[in-house]
């Protein structure tokens, strides 16, 4: 038991530490010797999904669950590769019966409100992002996420602009806050406070901007405050996506 707790306990370091490649080598190795070990298996199939080999993480996280009950992470993944191999019937039925937990761990609820956004369930994503914002001030991304999910749902901009305001107020330095902030302000018709958001861009965020209306917002918004170096650059931009 100890030498399957090391292998386990490696690879899922390297998994952590961004390496699934070598965590993959480690659980090939150890599967070879032990092919039905439950834990393992589970384990080989998150990396997997990591590695986005959706096909394969399925065959390997479902062995795992004719052994033993899964874990909600592998269950996340196995949702994922439901969804991703067009089994979205059952990848749906996956996600939101994970939405329904009480104690789901913090870092599987970013996967599991994208799951539940590409299936459209708006409402339950926001309250995944939202649960997880009120458990922790500083995990802005959730911020984020509720307000993603919240325009989404169909929200009026002025009802999710307060958050947005909130979230550049802590997180200034991010651009895509302020994108968002700035396409908010759009949608109010209020072209001068959307380019206020955006006014100190820098040539390298503009250029992280790879959606079409994303681009010709910027040129509406630069256009419109005079702005003709930005605005230039969002044209070239558009040029090259």
């Amino acid at each position: 038991m100890e030498a399957i707790d090391n292998y386990y306990a490696r690879a899922k370091n390297h998994l952590t530490n961004g390496m699934a490649l070598q965590a993959l080598d480690i659980l090939d190795n150890h599967l070879t010797g032990n092919p039905s070990d439950p834990q393992a298996l589970e384990l080989h199939g998150i990396v997997l999904h990591t590695l986005q080999q959706f096909p394969e993480a399925r065959r390997s996280i479902e062995t795992a669950n004719l052994i033993g009950e899964l874990s909600d992470a592998a269950t996340l993944a196995l949702a994922d590769c439901y969804w991703f191999t067009g089994e979205q019937e059952i990848a749906q039925n996956l996600f939101l019966a994970l939405a329904k937990r009480d104690q789901l761990a913090p870092n599987l609820r970013p996967g599991l409100a994208m799951g539940l956004g590409r299936m459209q369930a708006y409402h339950l994503a926001i309250e995944v992002c939202r649960q997880s914002a009120l458990e922790d001030s500083t995990n802005y991304e959730a911020r984020y996420g509720t307000a993603f999910y919240m325009s989404k749902a169909g929200y009026p901009p002025e009802i999710i602009l307060p958050i947005v305001d909130r979230l550049v107020a802590l997180q200034p330095r991010e651009f895509h806050y302020r994108m968002t902030m700035a396409t908010l302000h759009c949608r109010l018709d209020q072209l001068q406070n959307a380019y206020l958001a955006v006014a100190d861009a820098s040539l390298k965020e503009l250029n992280t901007i790879s959606c079409q209306c994303c681009i010709q917002r910027l040129i509406t918004i630069y256009t419109s405050a005079g702005d003709q170096h930005r605005r230039q650059w969002c044209e070239n931009r558009r040029q090259s996506i």
